[in-house]
Formats: C-alpha cells, sequence, structure tokens
C-alpha cells in the first residue's frame, strides 16, 4: 500500500501556499504552490500539489493509480467535492484526478499538522506555479491525447462493472484500439448533429464505444465525455 501524506499552510509572507508531504519516515518534501485567490484557496492548492506529485514527480510509483493508494489531505471539502455535496463547486476541478485516474484510491483527512510535517520537509522545497487545474488523459493513437472527464469514468464504471480503481488502466488498454465509427447508425448522427456533438470511437472487438468531443477552447485537448456498451442486450 502506498500512502501520502499532505498538509498544507500559508507560506511565509502570504503569496503562496506551502504543502508539506510524505511517503514515508525519509521521503518528504514541500510544494510551494502559487495559485489564483479564490475562496479556499489552501485546498485548491493541496489538490493541485497532490496531482502534481502522483503525476509528475510520480512519488508514489510510476503509472500509480488508485489501487492500493492512501491519501490524507488536511481538509474534508475533498470528500465532499467527491461525494458532489459541496457547495464550493469552483474546486470541483482540482479533484478531477481523484475521480478519474486516481478513482478507488482511500482518502483520509488530518486537519492538524502532524509530527511528520517538520523541517526536514524543506530540504526538498519546490515552487509550483498553478494557471489552471491540471486534467488527466490518455493518449488515443487515433486521436492523440485526450482529457478523460469525470462522468465517462462513472459511466464506464456502471456500464461494464468494474472495480473503481481498475478503470483508468483498463480505458489505458482499449485506448490502441479505438478507431472512428463508421458507418454510423441513425440515431448517432441524430444527436451529434442536435444535442450530443463528438465522434464516436470503437474497441476493434465492436464492443465499446468512446465519443470524444472537440477542444472546448484553444489550447485544451478533445475530451472523452461518455462510454458506451454496443454489446446486444
Amino acid at each position: 500500500m502506498n500512502r501520502l501524506r499532505l498538509y498544507t499552510e500559508m507560506s511565509p509572507g502570504g503569496a503562496s501556499y506551502d504543502t508539506y508531504w510524505a511517503t514515508g519516515e525519509k521521503v518528504k518534501g514541500v510544494v510551494r504552490t502559487h495559485i489564483a485567490h479564490i475562496d479556499d484557496a489552501r485546498m485548491a492548492a493541496e489538490m493541485a500539489a497532490a496531482n502534481h506529485l502522483l503525476v509528475n514527480r510520480n512519488v508514489s510509483g510510476h503509472h500509480k493509480t488508485g489501487r492500493g493508494l492512501v491519501i490524507t489531505f488536511s481538509g474534508g471539502v475533498v470528500r465532499k467535492l467527491l461525494r458532489e455535496k459541496s457547495d464550493k463547486h469552483y474546486l470541483a476541478r482540482y479533484a478531477n484526478f481523484l475521480r478519474t485516474r486516481f478513482l478507488g484510491c482511500e482518502i483520509l483527512v488530518e486537519n492538524r499538522k502532524g509530527e511528520w510535517a517538520t523541517q526536514d520537509c524543506l530540504a526538498d522545497l519546490e515552487e509550483f506555479h498553478v494557471t489552471e487545474a491540471a486534467v488527466c488523459h490518455i493518449d488515443i493513437p487515433a486521436v492523440g491525447p485526450c482529457e478523460v472527464t469525470a462522468h465517462a469514468v462513472e459511466q464506464f464504471q456502471e456500464r461494464f462493472g468494474l472495480a473503481p480503481e481498475n478503470i483508468w488502466r483498463k480505458l489505458n488498454k482499449i485506448a490502441p484500439t479505438l478507431r472512428p465509427q463508421s458507418p454510423l447508425p441513425r440515431n448517432v448522427r441524430h444527436d451529434m448533429k442536435h444535442r450530443q456533438p463528438g465522434r464516436r470511437y470503437v474497441t476493434a472487438s465492436g464492443d465499446l464505444a468512446v465519443v470524444i468531443t472537440p477542444p472546448l477552447r484553444p489550447g485544451r485537448r478533445p475530451s472523452i465525455v461518455t462510454v458506451l456498451s454496443l454489446a446486444p442486450a
């Protein structure tokens, strides 16, 4: 089991937030996050730092997913965001990584600064600038890197009965086999024209399809917005 402990407080000077982190007694550090001022920016910074540590620095291992991962946050809003019970909707995008790639990890909350969060952490101090919340993506050879929405992951879990911690690896496994669906069924053409703009990509076996929409704005990637079962009922 991999455990990532986090505790965040305002940095000296008040212009950023220091997220103390540790994966063991000796492997620890501080991510000093510079982020736009919003309500509860401390927790936005902590979630952004957690995603950075897991995805970019691989502190819990390369290609890590939610399987066997325990993350201790310093604020309960994370749990509320995952249950969609928080009124701080503007923080939801910072929790995207917990609802996609790291779905199924165990979330704990410890509001106090633990004894592990010592000055020793400052030996590995990293400056981190956040301009917007990171989005997890997978590479589909027929399209390129694609953002993955929480809705698509939820639909995958619901329609195929997979354990939450297995979904990300399964998506990456089928990604190389996805090809544009042709010809499109009449009802699909109607949806694409009137309600759901996007394109269907199907697996080689033809039993599963994903819908990929164009980038929301310049600088963003196409998005996997839903997963469909094409198996006979």
